[in-house]
């Protein structure tokens, strides 16, 4: 998966790929009017999702192992239909649902065998990604349904002295994207420009100019150095034929 939105961000931002409509920059008030939508955002079960269930007073129809401690291996997955298979109740179909509407519908559905039950739902496969010159590019693990641009670069322990001050923000998956570029240039840009990160969305900073410089020059090094190899051979071959 890594691979893929590495492949596909390059693609956006360098091949021209995405219409020039779809990017749009940090000015305050349209950082602030997206802000005000995610805040109202709920995400929706998806196949493929890890769902956490808890069943408080019945730990045995919980998902829950205590042995296990990572997020990959808490919970169970979302059949490609999108469907879980349960205890007791069997084969429920959660695809698309929020985590309050599943949580809704397994009271329902457990009601018939426990008394008001209590279930505590957690979608505990939630990601946003974060490339470029971070110092730890990769995953990063959500818990809300949103996080702030901020803590995300905090998380991935900030920005490389190689990293250039404008980054871009990749929303609304990899089907149909909307790219923002956003400047942290200063403190009043910090702050004026700190969106709101849902799921899936991708962090991109791109290296300095003297970073490419650097890659560039590196990457052209053992071409050189085997076009040099190559014509010192025939100096030697002609060296010796004279």
């Amino acid at each position: 998966m890594i691979k893929k939105v590495i492949i596909t961000v390059f693609a956006l931002l360098y091949a021209g790929c995405a219409p020039k409509s779809h990017l749009k920059t940090t000015e305050p008030e349209v950082i602030k009017a997206y802000n005000k939508k995610v805040v109202s955002y709920e995400y929706k079960i998806q196949p493929g999702d890890r769902i956490s269930i808890l069943f408080f007073r019945h730990p045995e129809l919980s998902t829950e192992n205590a042995d296990k401690n990572y997020r990959q291996e808490r919970g169970i997955l979302v059949s490609k239909n999108g469907f879980l298979i349960l205890p007791l109740v069997g084969k429920v179909y959660v695809s698309g649902l929020t985590k309050n509407q599943l949580q809704e519908k397994l009271k329902q559905k457990y009601a018939r065998y426990i008394k008001n039950p209590n279930i505590y739902i957690e979608v505990v496969n939630k990601r946003v990604y974060v490339l470029g010159e971070v110092k730890h590019p990769g995953v990063i693990h959500i818990s809300d349904d949103r996080i702030s641009l901020i803590e995300v670069l905090s998380k991935s322990g900030d920005i490389t002295d190689y990293g250039e001050k404008e980054i871009y923000v990749i929303k609304g998956g990899l089907k149909n994207p909307v790219i923002f570029k956003v400047s942290l240039a200063d403190i009043k840009s910090l702050s004026s420009s700190n969106l709101y990160l849902q799921p899936e969305d991708i962090v991109y900073v791109p290296p300095t100019r003297i970073k490419r410089m650097n890659l560039a020059i590196n990457g052209a090094l053992p071409l050189l150095n085997l076009i040099g190899g190559i014509l010192s051979s025939f100096v030697d071959i002609k060296y010796l034929s004279q």
